[in-house]
Order: C-alpha cells, then structure tokens, then sequence
C-alpha cells in the first residue's frame, strides 16, 4: 500500500511536526521552524563529513561553496539531515573515479543547493516514484527506499522543493530550493 493513499500527502509533515519540540530534537529532527542559516556552513559541515567515505570509495567530491555566507531559512538539523543524504546517496550509486560535485548559491530570493554526480543514472521508469517511501533507484542498492521521502518531507516542511533530472550513463542530479533569510 502506498502511505500518501492512506494518510496523504501531508502525513510526513503533519507527522514531524507534531513532536513537541524537546522530543523532535532528541531524534534529530529540529522544531522545523525556519531560522535564519547560513546554509553553506551546513553544507561545508556535510562535505567534510562524507569526504572521508568518498576518499575510501575513489571518488572526487568537488565542493562548490561561496566563501560569503548563503542564509537560508531553514531548520538546520533537518537541512543537514537532506545534505547528509543526498551526498550519500550519489555515494552510493556512483563507482571508482566518479565525481559528486555539491554546490549552493542564491537564485531568484532562493538558495538553491546542487548534488550532481557522474554515476550511473537513475532508470527514466523510477524517477516518477523516487521520493515515494520504499522506492530505490537501483535494487541492488542497500537500504529501504525512504530516505528520499524523508528528504521530501523535510525540505518541504521548510516551505521548500526537491527535484531530481538523471540520465542513464551520463549522472543525476538533485536540487533543493528553500527560501532564502533576510539580510543580516
């Protein structure tokens, strides 16, 4: 059975947010309430992070992050938890020599964060499903298929969007788009 069928679109978020603050945060999910961010040292924190498991794998992760801060509106827990993610994911689904490149800037009164990696593709029958619970691009792939229905549920319980182009034999790539924070 399918859970938006079930419950609908608005489960996940509806679910998140009813944890009271203290107990969302024991679990790592933030209160989702928008803060002021700056969203590269959330990013820069992610890379540094995966950068061990990328060297281990052979794979280059090219970091494209401006050197003036980038603020976001976003929950940082739960905008690391989509970052962590999606790197992880390219990791997974890419081999020796393959190249992720993560990059994030401002576009349009939005901050735009890119993971693009040079794998395998993603199958063009999947991508319709790919943030659907218990969906995997690849199914030799470890794992259950939800961490990108989280990472839906999360980006856009901050009033934002994910979107995903792949294409076989040449990479795929995933763009987050959350509201961009005033100036300080």
């Amino acid at each position: 059975w399918n859970y938006r069928d079930r419950f609908g679109d608005s489960f996940g978020r509806t679910y998140f947010r009813r944890f009271p603050p203290g107990v969302a945060a024991s679990v790592g999910l933030g209160t989702y309430l928008g803060e002021p961010t700056d969203a590269v040292d959330v990013v820069a924190s992610a890379c540094e992070a995966a950068q061990t498991d990328a060297d281990a794998s052979g794979q280059t992760l090219e970091r494209r992050l401006p050197e003036a801060p980038v603020r976001a509106e976003i929950a940082p827990d739960a905008y690391r938890r989509v970052v962590d993610n999606l790197i992880a994911n390219a990791l997974q689904h890419t081999d020796d020599g393959d190249r992720i490149v993560v990059d994030i800037g401002t576009d349009d009164g939005a901050v735009r964060l890119s993971v693009e990696d040079t794998g395998p593709g993603i199958p063009p029958d999947t991508l319709d499903t790919l943030f659907e619970p218990f969906t995997r691009g690849d199914s030799d792939a470890d794992g259950m298929g939800l961490g990108l229905a989280i990472s839906k549920d999360l980006v856009e319980a901050m009033d934002g969007k994910i979107t995903v182009e792949s294409t076989p034999d040449v990479g795929t790539r995933f763009d987050v788009v959350v509201p961009q924070a005033d100036p300080a």
